[in-house]
């Protein structure tokens, strides 16, 4: 049975990732019951985003089981992980809004997911960017 020995900057992004996917399976915005209206909420696999946002942490995944010695491999992550952090961030305030219209009583309160999200995709971005930095790094010696 072969090993696999991951450097930090792998393991970071592994774990960045995981707290993508566990924000995409929260939920992004909840509201309380109300009256004759029963408490909800919306979690982000039942919106395209979180398909978008699965698809990006998937990536961001593939690239931390790559060699650092392939070139571009900082890139590949740094992508995904600029689109999880602003889009899960930005994603808090436009569901909130968008939830706000659909009940009827307005008390709409945002959800962990987009920011599990947010952060998820900082700790994707930072350890690309480490990861990068370490390729350079690396090239400069050679």
């Amino acid at each position: 049975m072969k090993v696999i020995k991951l450097e930090i900057s792998q393991i970071t992004c592994l774990g960045g990732v995981a707290l993508v996917v566990l924000g995409v399976f929260s939920p992004w915005v909840k509201w309380p019951s109300w009256g004759e209206y029963l408490a909800g909420f919306v979690s982000g696999i039942e919106v395209i985003d979180g398909w978008i946002f699965l698809t990006l942490g998937f990536v961001a995944a593939v690239s931390a089981f790559r060699s650092l010695s392939e070139v571009g491999i900082g890139f590949l992550r740094l992508f995904p992980g600029f689109i999880l952090f602003f889009g899960g961030w930005l994603n808090a305030d436009v569901f909130r809004g968008f939830a706000e219209g659909r009940v009827p009583f307005g008390i709409v309160e945002n959800g962990t997911g987009s920011y599990l999200i947010a952060i998820g995709g900082l700790i994707v971005l930072i350890s690309g960017l480490w990861e990068l930095h370490i390729y350079l790094e690396t090239c400069s010696l050679r």
